[in-house]
């Protein structure tokens, strides 16, 4: 072939690179966009709707399937034809799009390839010569122009729109994408729903002498108020006392060991707390031995219980003591 026909053809391949460049750079801005608007509307739904493990799995992997498809088909895709892996569009395909934009070359530019096509069956030297004259006068064409990449601008808004709509929500409540995108990451992890009011327990320390009683004192905070407090142990629920609208108590009587409980209100349930005992020792029995001096010839004896003794001189003493929590 030619070199005029050379040349026709190394502007058609320079036309579907550019063709592919533009395919590439408007599927970056659809899909940045649509990626936007995707993590706005599931992290939006989550922070409101507080799924289950089962929703919050749900919609992590749809998330992730409208990720990969985007990114296969607005970037991988364009950026391998690019490259000319796998099936690229021929100069047929080319021609007519060409021909398109310049309507004064469309049969022209095609009659060309068609010739080049019957050139190759059956060569002769007018066919060539056509082919050579035609790729002549279609040379001064540019055809790169037939795609204009500066025609994305107007596809910018449909990045914009998203990226300020997420921008105005992180000042304004930015909890909604780092709460959501937490849940949604964690989704495969039970979390407790937030409840729209604290129990905090007002007590300094949890801790009481052993067989004593303990009084635990709770105040409720929040714009919704529980109407009861329970206090939770060993799969027991018990009601406490309300001293206030916005306090209760709870008495443990008689606390002999460690006791674990949690505090439960409209369905929703405190963190886990435990009550510890601290030993308090006790005097639980003694005797007394009394040895007599011999002058008296009185026997000696055992006293149970007894503190006041009333004793002669020379008596020998000895006192035995049973006590618990303690040496």
């Amino acid at each position: 072939m030619s070199n005029n026909y050379q040349i026709l053809i190394s502007k058609l391949d320079a036309f579907i690179r550019k063709y592919y460049k533009n395919r590439l750079l408007k599927g970056g801005i659809y899909s940045a966009g649509l990626l936007l608007a995707s993590f706005i509307v599931f992290t939006s739904i989550e922070y409101f709707g507080e799924f289950s493990t089962t929703g919050r799995t749900v919609l992590f992997y749809l998330f992730i399937a409208i990720t990969t498809y985007l990114i296969v088909n607005y970037i991988i895709i364009p950026l391998s034809k690019l490259y000319k892996f796998g099936k690229i569009i021929n100069h047929n395909q080319a021609a007519e799009i060409i021909g398109n934009h310049f309507d004064e070359v469309k049969d022209k530019l095609i009659n060309v390839l068609q010739l080049e096509h019957k050139a190759a069956i059956n060569s002769n030297n007018l066919l060539l010569a056509s082919i050579d004259q035609k790729s002549l006068e279609l040379k001064p064409v540019p055809f790169v122009n037939a795609v204009n990449l500066t025609e994305n601008r107007k596809h910018l808004k449909y990045l914009f729109i998203p990226l300020l709509l997420l921008i105005g929500i992180s000042i304004v409540s930015p909890k909604i994408f780092t709460v959501g995108s937490q849940r949604l990451m964690n989704h495969n992890i039970y979390i407790a729903p937030v409840a729209p009011f604290r129990m905090q327990i007002t007590n300094n320390e949890l801790s009481v002498l052993k067989n004593k009683d303990f009084n635990l004192e709770v105040s409720v905070s929040g714009n919704q108020l529980p109407e009861k407090l329970y206090l939770e142990q060993a799969g027991n629920k018990y009601p406490l006392s309300k001293t206030d609208k916005r306090a209760y108590s709870y008495t443990f009587k008689n606390v002999q060991q460690n006791k674990d409980f949690k505090l439960y209100a409209s369905g929703f349930y405190s963190e886990d707390y435990e009550l510890s005992v601290i030993p308090n020792p006790i005097l639980t029995d003694f005797s007394v031995n009394i040895d007599y001096p011999k002058y008296l010839n009185k026997p000696n004896e055992t006293l149970q219980n007894t503190g006041d003794l009333i004793l002669p001189e020379g008596t020998q003493i000895k006192w035995n003591i049973q006590a618990e929590d303690a040496d």
